[in-house]
């Protein structure tokens, strides 16, 4: 949503980059003024001529569209009856501002300008016209809507506050008819996962081998006169080992016999 201001100068509505321009007029507002009276002008009474001739009449409810011709630098004018301004309030005029943002939303206008209702006559004030036409967008918040608000530079001054002020606002964006909203997705909890059996402890590895137990030391005695004398296996292998004559071997030194010479 776009709002901001356009001068009612006939110059500056040459460069306004607006869809359409929007007059609204009083049943009982002859000559027409503010931005009608501007655009008559600029047509050569052509809406005068259409009002004489019955065409429009500023009756509650009438519209009109027309093409602007090669005078003006809108694309469209539409024309909107307010009725008779002796019943105009502000409760009214929030029913016109209905009225024609509706009538322009089924024609698919999105981009215009127009002077608010009254304010060509001054039966409201220009802060209070822009905070009730403000009002009215806030409520379906028509999120590429662009209006350019015609007044003189005076009333445009006042309603700079109210504007600036309203820019701040967020505004809620319109959802299109028919339009379902999507259900939250509600979460939902994690399934947990099958319980499995533990996998079986790892057996212990076989115990090592036990270390070899070292053989016990050859026994021994002790002589009566303190020296270790080997036990009687150690006696026999000692004998078997030592050459002849060693240990008191007798044989070794014996005599030869008659025995010996047969052999």
């Amino acid at each position: 949503m776009s709002v901001h201001f356009l001068a009612s100068a006939l110059d500056r509505w040459d460069d306004a980059a607006a869809g359409a321009l929007v007059l609204t007029f009083f049943s009982d507002e002859r000559p027409l003024r503010g931005a009608a009276g501007l655009a008559d002008w600029r047509l050569c009474g052509r809406l005068s001529r259409l009002i004489k001739r019955g065409k429009i009449r500023g009756k509650r409810g009438e519209t009109l569209l027309m093409p602007p011709g090669q005078r003006m630098g809108f694309p469209r004018i539409m024309l909107f009856g307010l009725g008779s301004s002796q019943k105009f309030d502000e409760d009214l005029f929030r029913q016109h501002v209905r009225w024609i943002r509706d009538v322009l939303g089924r024609a698919g206008v999105t981009s215009y300008a127009v002077q608010p209702p009254g304010r060509a006559t001054g039966l409201i004030a220009a802060r209070r016209a822009l905070e009730l036409w403000l009002e009215e967008m806030d409520k379906d918040g028509l999120e590429d809507e662009d209006v350019a608000i015609i007044d003189a530079p005076g009333a445009q001054k006042e309603m700079a506050e109210i504007l600036r002020r309203a820019q701040g606002r967020k505004v809620p964006k319109r959802k299109p008819k028919g339009t379902v909203e999507p259900k939250e997705a509600v979460a939902t909890p994690p399934v947990p996962a099958p319980a499995t059996k533990p996998a079986p402890a790892a057996k212990p590895a076989s115990a090592a081998k036990k270390p070899a137990v070292p053989a016990a030391p050859a026994a021994t005695s002790v002589s009566d006169k303190g020296a270790a004398v080997p036990a009687a296996s150690d006696k026999a292998s000692a004998r078997a080992s030592s050459p002849p004559g060693a240990n008191g071997d007798a044989g070794a030194t014996r005599k030869p016999t008659v025995d010996d010479a047969w052999d």
